[in-house]
């Protein structure tokens, strides 16, 4: 083969792996451009979708309650604020195109919120004696506190990943309006917890 042939054959390989490697390299940048636009979407969305619910818990945990006539000579407290939902599969988004601890952490979110609701519940009818039922209300403000320090997690996370900015103007509520509740509770259910052991105690030395 003469040295010309030789320039021929390797210019035309060389060309042709250039020409592969630009159009693989193409459709990787389209492909990492789409989903980032897919991921940025989701972001948003979901940003959106859990700073809804957290406000909403902000009105569980500061509800004041309705009180309503029962019989006669006799009125119970009733909630006055609904409680959130959060259906994130609701969402038409790629969830593949977000990290994976969030895409979990996110879905399990909804099943936190069943198991309270649940546990609100059977709290409520074993509780039907109005207005006995403190416990019922300080148990609701107190979980769902802490689904909104969840919800609240998840939403840093979340604006980090996709480099969204906290908003100026924050809620309506006190930035530490879940923690102090979620602190309260336990520091009322930690005394309530030693009076009953020193009345235990009181009642049988022995203890």
């Amino acid at each position: 083969m003469m040295p010309s042939e030789w320039t021929v054959l390797i210019s035309a390989v060389v060309g042709g792996v250039i020409a592969a490697f630009a159009t693989g390299l193409k459709d990787w940048i389209n492909a990492w451009y789409e989903r980032r636009k897919r991921r940025a979407y989701l972001a948003t969305r979901l940003v959106c979708e859990l700073e809804i619910f957290i406000d909403k818990c902000a009105d569980v945990v500061t509800d004041p309650g309705d009180w309503r006539k029962i019989s006669e000579g006799q009125i119970g407290k009733y909630a006055a604020n609904e409680q959130p939902k959060f259906t994130p599969l609701d969402l038409d988004v790629d969830w593949l195109s977000v990290d994976s601890e969030i895409m979990h952490d996110t879905l399990h979110l909804p099943n936190k919120i069943r198991l309270t609701e649940e546990r609100l519940e059977n709290l409520w009818n074993e509780h039907a004696d109005w207005p006995n039922n403190d416990d019922f209300f300080e148990t609701r403000e107190y979980e769902f506190a802490k689904l909104a320090l969840s919800a609240q997690e998840i939403l840093k996370r979340v604006r980090r990943s996709a480099s969204i900015k906290e908003p100026k103007v924050q809620g309506w509520f006190e930035p530490q309006l879940f923690s102090e509740k979620v602190k309260d509770v336990e520091e009322k259910r930690n005394q309530r917890d030693a009076d009953h052991r020193k009345k235990l105690r009181a009642f049988n030395p022995l203890q």
